[in-house]
C-alpha cells in the first residue's frame, strides 16, 4: 500500500502542474490614452491636469479597484481636485476615499499629488474592464469645471 501512495502523491503534484501552467490567477488594469476634448475643427484644448494611473493588478473576482492616481498640475494657477468617477459599460462608479474630508484637494501649480481612490466595482475588475473604461477627474481650474478623462483596459 505505501508503494502505490508514494506512487500517487506526484503524479497528482504533476497532474495540478500541467492543470495550472499558464494559469494567471490575476488581472490587470491599466492606463490607455488620455481623452481630449475638442475646442474648434482640430484644435484641442490644452489640458491643465495631467493623470497618470499605475498599472494596477488583483485576484480575479475581486470588486474592489484601488490604483494609484497621481494628477499633475501643469497649469500656472492652483486646482481643486473634487472627484473622481469610474464609467464602464456597467454604470458610473463614484471613488469613497478612505480618508474623510479628502476631497476637494488643491494642487499647486507645477506639483504632483496621489489621489485617495477606493472602487468597489461589483461585477469585478476582469468582467467591468472587459471593454475600456474611463477614469473622470473632475477639478476646478483657472478656466473653471473641467474635467480630466483617461482610458482604462484590462491587458493581455
Amino acid at each position: 500500500m505505501a508503494v502505490k501512495v508514494k506512487g500517487i502523491a506526484p503524479m497528482l503534484s504533476l497532474a495540478a502542474l500541467i492543470l495550472t501552467a499558464g494559469c494567471d490567477p490575476a488581472v490587470t488594469v491599466r492606463q490607455g490614452s488620455t481623452l481630449r476634448r475638442a475646442v474648434t475643427g482640430s484644435m484641442l484644448a490644452q489640458p491643465e491636469l495631467m493623470v497618470h494611473v499605475e498599472k494596477y493588478r488583483a485576484f480575479v473576482g475581486v470588486i474592489s479597484y484601488t490604483p494609484k492616481i497621481r494628477v499633475s498640475n501643469i497649469s500656472d494657477s492652483s486646482i481643486s481636485v473634487n472627484s473622481v468617477t469610474v464609467v464602464t459599460q456597467w454604470g458610473s462608479f463614484v471613488n469613497a476615499p478612505r480618508r474623510p474630508n479628502f476631497f476637494p484637494l488643491v494642487v499647486a501649480p507645477g506639483s504632483t499629488e496621489l489621489l485617495d481612490v477606493w472602487f468597489e466595482i461589483p461585477e469585478g475588475l476582469q468582467k467591468t474592464f472587459r471593454k475600456p473604461a474611463e477614469l473622470r477627474v473632475r477639478y476646478r481650474g483657472s478656466a473653471g469645471d473641467a474635467t480630466a478623462r483617461v482610458r482604462l483596459f484590462v491587458a493581455n
